[in-house]
């Protein structure tokens, strides 16, 4: 079973540009144990009411 994140760690990588919840790419593949370069394939990424910020 995976572990679970305290929703505090998660809360404090989410930030609020120009209107819109974000989060940096390096920070969601930490979270999910995953390169970041399997994130990074398309420049912005959105899921539902969060957009992932690409560092590429």
């Amino acid at each position: 079973m995976a572990e679970v994140i305290p929703q505090h760690l998660i809360e404090g990588k989410i930030f609020a540009i120009r209107g819109e919840k974000v989060m940096l790419d390096a920070d969601l593949s930490a979270l999910y144990s995953l390169p970041t370069k399997a994130l990074s394939q398309d420049s912005a990424i959105r899921t539902g009411s969060l957009m992932i910020l690409c560092s590429n």
